[in-house]
């Protein structure tokens, strides 16, 4: 029976694990599983095979574990790292394929990683997270380099088939 102003022993306990384990500065466990997690899935995006169960478990306990400021632990350590990693990545990523791919191939390319962002988004990140990533590939992929993919499409064009201005 929950009384008032008393938490519940399981929130307790909660509570305990998130400050005595998770996001204790002196021993690090949260910080090496988030390094671990954000790995993980930078494997996942170089095609390498992951164990995504366990990506996801570890995952939604991080939604499970609430904070001091009513955020969890995911909202708050976990997910800000993903996006910069992924921010990084993305942007790695563009200046690479934009130097070897035409244009046709690079935005199949840039349909392919939104796809994959989504279904990871499905898996095991939490659904908040959804729109914020689809936003970086958006920004990475495309924003940064609209010119030059518009440049490498009219440099790969046909020329029968190009406007001409009489």
């Amino acid at each position: 029976m929950k009384q008032a102003n008393v938490p519940s022993i399981y929130d307790t306990g909660l509570s305990l694990f998130r400050t005595a384990l998770i996001q204790n500065p002196e021993i690090r466990i949260g910080q090496h599983l988030i390094s671990t997690i954000l790995s993980h899935i930078t494997l996942e995006r170089q095609s390498y095979p992951i164990d995504r169960t366990a990506v996801k478990a570890n995952l939604e306990m991080l939604q499970q574990l609430s904070t001091d400021n009513k955020d969890t632990v995911y909202g708050q350590d976990f997910e800000p790292l993903f996006m910069g990693e992924s921010s990084k990545f993305y942007e790695r990523e563009s200046n690479e394929l934009l130097v070897e791919s035409d244009a046709a191939s690079y935005l199949r390319h840039v349909e392919r990683r939104l796809q994959e962002e989504y279904e990871r988004s499905q898996h095991y990140l939490s659904p908040s997270s959804e729109p914020k990533i689809r936003r970086i590939v958006e920004k990475e992929l495309i924003e940064s380099h609209m010119k030059t993919v518009a440049e490498v499409f009219i440099l790969h064009f046909p020329a029968d088939f190009r406007w001409r201005v009489d």
